[in-house]
C-alpha cells in the first residue's frame, strides 16, 4: 500500500452528516465506511442505507458491513445468517468488519471458518477484524493464506490509554501497514495522523481519530473533517 487510509465508523443513522451519504473531505485521502444498522443484525432494508451505502459505493468509496462475534462466544451460524444478510439486502458492500474478534491462538480456528465462509460467498471480499488489541499473527494471515486483510490492533480512549504509546507487534511488521488498523476516540486527531506519534510514523495504515467520547463515540462526524485539518492529512498521503 502507499497510500494513508482513514477508517471510518458509522453508528448513526444516515442523513445526519457524515460520509457514508458519498460526501468524500479529502480526495487523496482512501476512505473505508464501516455500516452499521441495528448492530447488523437485520431480516430487510433499510431504505436510507441503501441510498447512503450506494451513494457511497458511487464516489468509490469502500463500504463494509458490520458483524458481531462476542470474541468467538457467538454462534458460527448466527454470524453467517448476518453475513447472508447484508449481501442479500445491501449487495454493494465490499466486505465486513467482524467486530469483537478474538485475540490469542485459541479461537483461531472459528475466525478463519468466519473468513473461509464469507470469502465463499462474496470472492474477494475485504475483512477487517476488530480485536481492539494485539492479536496472533495468524489472525492475517497463516502459511499463505491471507484470513483478514487488516486487524483492528488498538481501539482506545486516548485520555486513559494514550496512542502515543502504541506500537505495532514485531510479527505483524513484516506484513506491511495495510495489515495494521487503529481506532482513537477522545483526542485531538491531528496529533495521531501527522508527526512522531503518528500513524504514518508508527506505520498504521488505517487510522480513525475522533475527539468524541461517551458511550457511542461514532455517532458523530469529528470535528476535523471539517475544521481545515484535512490538508494536513492529505500532506501525509506520500507512502510509506
Amino acid at each position: 500500500m502507499r497510500r494513508h487510509h482513514t477508517a471510518r465508523p458509522r453508528f448513526e443513522t444516515p442523513g445526519h452528516g457524515g460520509v457514508i451519504g458519498g460526501r468524500n473531505p479529502a480526495k487523496g485521502v482512501e476512505i473505508t465506511l464501516i455500516a452499521n444498522p441495528s448492530s447488523g443484525t437485520f431480516t430487510s432494508a433499510d431504505p436510507n442505507y441503501t441510498a447512503a451505502i450506494n451513494g457511497a459505493v458511487a464516489k468509490k468509496l469502500r463500504v463494509l458491513g458490520y458483524v458481531h462475534t462476542t470474541y468467538a462466544q457467538r454462534k458460527l451460524q448466527d454470524v453467517m445468517t448476518d453475513v447472508t444478510n447484508w449481501l442479500k439486502y445491501y449487495p454493494k458492500i465490499s466486505g465486513f468488519f467482524v467486530d469483537e474478534q478474538a485475540s490469542t491462538a485459541a479461537q483461531l480456528a472459528y475466525y478463519k471458518n468466519l473468513f473461509a465462509a464469507i470469502r465463499r460467498l462474496r470472492p474477494g471480499a475485504f475483512i477487517v477484524g476488530n480485536p481492539g488489541t494485539a492479536c496472533d499473527v495468524r489472525y492475517l494471515v497463516d502459511g499463505n493464506v491471507t484470513q483478514a486483510n487488516t486487524v483492528v490492533l488498538w481501539e482506545n480512549n486516548d485520555r486513559v490509554h494514550a496512542f502515543a504509546g502504541f506500537s505495532v507487534p514485531t510479527a505483524i511488521q513484516p506484513l506491511g501497514p495495510e495489515r495494521v488498523a487503529a481506532i482513537v476516540y477522545n483526542c485531538s486527531p491531528l496529533k495521531y495522523i501527522t508527526g512522531t506519534s503518528g500513524a504514518r510514523a508508527k506505520r498504521v495504515g488505517y487510522i480513525f481519530v475522533t475527539d468524541k467520547t461517551g458511550g457511542n463515540p461514532y455517532g458523530n462526524v469529528p470535528g476535523y473533517w471539517t475544521s481545515g485539518e484535512i490538508p494536513a492529512i492529505i500532506a501525509t498521503n506520500t507512502g510509506f
